[in-house]
């Protein structure tokens, strides 16, 4: 027969248990350490990724204010071009009654340029009959 000695389970016992709990906490020390370069890396990307979206923010802020700007000169144009329209509406109107005159007066000057030459016309014969009696 074998002689052995006494083994204490109880000491046994407790030193397994430290060392299922030394290699837990080693292993949650190796998780933590491998998810935190891991995020570290990730959050590199999406710095970048922020830093490209706010420069093209500003980029389209900028092009956002240029065009509210050419609106604003636009509309600004428009009520200008309508106002001269309106303006220019009032002085056709008031100059109605002088074109109208403008034109009886023209009727009038043909009228007067027609009668005076078929009176020229007449008076031409005349003269030359009078001068040929001298």
């Amino acid at each position: 027969m074998i002689v052995r000695a006494p083994c204490n389970s109880e000491a046994m016992d407790a030193f397994a248990l430290i060392l299922a709990l030394l290699m837990l906490l080693l292993g949650a020390l190796a998780g933590a350490a491998a998810t935190f370069f891991s995020l570290r890396r990730n959050s590199r990307g999406l710095e970048a990724d922020f830093d490209h979206l706010s420069s093209r923010l500003s980029e389209v802020t900028a092009q956002l204010a240029a065009a509210d700007a050419e609106r604003r000169l636009l509309a600004a144009q428009n009520r200008e071009l309508g106002e001269a329209r309106t303006q220019d509406g009032s002085v056709l109107r008031a100059l109605a009654p002088v074109a109208e005159k403008l034109s009886a007066v023209q009727q009038q000057v043909a009228l007067l340029e027609r009668d005076r030459v078929e009176q020229y016309g007449q008076a031409g014969p005349a003269a030359a009959g009078s001068q040929a009696l001298r």
